[in-house]
């Protein structure tokens, strides 16, 4: 043979790979195969067997197409094989096994099995406790106590996808929620439930947004609501038990936990309402008595009685008008009451209970008045309505005597005042108390009439008609029967002479002089005042 012929020989031989060096070749690269290297630095998504075994990497020689390709796709069914193996065996390994890069409650649980976890997390509880505090709770749970721990039949792998071990191996399945645990939920709540009632005891409840009165303004505001310090049960039982639930060493309780207002100051209604009260409380009235002010309507006050419907809309409520004008009553109602007071010029003090005299405040006509008032706007001064008028009433001091008359039995001595000045006084005979029948009445009266040279008739046992007397000056103050009047036929006045046989029917017996002169500076309506 030729040297040209040889060499046209030698230039036809094959020189393409064999199938058998392609497989050994796979084999080769695949050793020491690790997946979490190859998911560092590999994208799943850019990886292609197609692109690592293209026909392109396996054609060496000018042969027919068809040769290269066969032996191309022996090449990628031998890759293709060992990969669903390694696939497969990952199935089976990750069914049973965690996932690598796996945490569960700070534990490194990768590749291993759930006996393994469940040992190494029981231990990793041994200590454990909660602590729980904010919102004055100050507390902790012992694991003990609550008998916590781990749920020895709990499914760990329970939610894991085996079958995606792959993408989950590259990507690492990173912090795990911990599973299984148990505990005692009803020492839980006990113990909870008794630091919250600790708390609430004291802590300021929540107040809802209101309607309220600005002096500065002197209008209606909506006053903002404020939250308070009750803790709200069930929202504290929540958190302890979520941070139970995730084996937490603290939970800390904060304002989401308290006790909410129901009404805020952003409520539109309650805006709404602000303005009509506005125009509803545009009344200004000073009530009176006995020419003292003794009460005041307006705006500061009127929000007592305006409440806010279920409409949004500020109405006013005459019930309320109702309790106060009650309430008024009972604080300066006198009439018939017990009155103390301190005698003007000395330090003796004197109390007057019973008689006819004082105020007595009619409460259902002064909630009818002050309602008008309140629909009419009105401003101004009202006398507050009474069924029964005194004379004077001094707020200040609660004296409701400008003038007045102080009958003390005890002294046998009576006093005539004028604004707190005395103007008069004497001795006195009062009634005979060795028969009850004739004593002189204790209590507040008034002078009911004022005359002169007055027949008094009395009635003695035994005679058919009375006896006549007639007087200069006569006073009464309890109807026409019980008067301050002279007694020209007494011998003297004062100290026993009452209890000796010289006792009066019951009227107030006064020297001539003295009863002429009190005359003439008494007025119909002066108080009266008996007592011992």
């Amino acid at each position: 043979m030729s040297s040209k012929s040889k060499k046209q020989t030698e230039t036809k031989k094959p020189r393409h790979a064999r199938v058998e060096d392609v497989e050994q070749l796979a084999v080769d690269d695949l050793d020491g195969f690790d997946v979490e290297s190859i998911g560092e630095n590999v994208d799943p998504a850019d990886f292609s067997l197609d692109d690592a075994f293209s026909e392109d990497s396996f054609a060496y020689s000018d042969e027919p197409q068809e040769r290269s390709r066969c032996g191309v796709k022996i090449a990628v069914g031998v890759i293709a094989a060992l990969l669903l193996a390694v696939y497969a065996g990952g199935v089976v390994f990750f069914s049973s096994h965690f996932l690598p890069k796996t945490m569960v409650n700070g534990v490194d649980v990768s590749l291993k099995a759930p006996a393994e976890v469940q040992e190494a997390l029981q231990a990793s509880l041994v200590d454990y406790q909660l602590k729980v505090d904010g919102c004055g709770v100050d507390l902790t749970l012992d694991r003990v106590a609550i008998g916590y721990g781990l749920d020895p039949e709990v499914d760990w792998l329970k939610g894991f996808n085996h079958f995606a071990w792959p993408l989950d191996a590259i990507k690492g399945a990173g912090e795990v929620p911990l599973a299984g645990i148990v505990y005692n939920q009803q020492a839980v709540d006990d113990a909870i439930n008794q630091a919250v009632s600790v708390v609430n005891e004291t802590a300021a409840a929540p107040v809802d947004a209101h309607l309220a009165y600005d002096q500065a303004s002197n209008a209606v505001v909506v006053a903002p609501e404020e939250q308070g310090g009750k803790i709200e049960l069930q929202a504290a039982l929540a958190k302890v038990h979520g941070g139970l639930d995730k084996a937490l060493p603290q939970v800390t309780l904060t304002s989401d936990e308290l006790v909410k207002p129901a009404i805020l100051a952003s409520d539109e209604g309650l805006k709404r309402a602000a303005a009509q009260a506005n125009t509803l409380t545009d009344v200004d009235v000073t009530l009176t008595l006995g020419g003292f002010e003794a009460a005041r309507v307006n705006r500061s006050n009127l929000l007592d009685w305006v409440l806010v419907d279920d409409n949004g809309n500020a109405v006013l409520q005459p019930e309320l008008v109702a309790i106060w004008a009650a309430q008024v009553a009972a604080r300066l109602d006198t009439y018939g009451k017990e009155h103390t007071y301190i005698r003007p010029g000395t330090n003796k003090v004197i109390t007057v209970e019973g008689g006819d005299d004082g105020w007595a405040i009619d409460a259902e006509s002064l909630k009818n008045t002050i309602v008008e008032a309140i629909h009419n706007s009105t401003k101004g001064t009202i006398e507050i309505p009474c069924t029964n008028s005194g004379d004077y009433y001094d707020m200040n001091t609660g004296i409701e005597w400008r003038r007045f008359v102080d009958v003390d039995l005890s002294e046998q001595h009576a006093y005539f005042f004028v604004d707190g000045q005395l103007k008069w006084d004497t001795d006195v005979i009062t009634g005979n108390v060795n028969i009850p029948s004739r004593e002189t009445p204790t209590g507040t009266y008034y002078i009911t009439r004022m005359s002169t040279n007055e027949t008094l008739y009395t009635y003695e046992e035994g005679k058919k008609e009375p006896n006549k007397t007639v007087v200069s000056y006569w006073m009464p103050f309890i109807g026409n029967v019980y008067a301050l009047h002279d007694a020209w036929w007494q011998p003297d006045f004062g100290g026993n002479m009452f209890r000796e046989g010289y006792g009066s029917h019951g009227c107030v017996n006064l020297p001539v002089d003295k009863a002429a002169e009190l005359y003439d500076i008494l007025e119909v309506g002066d108080t009266v005042l008996v007592h011992w």
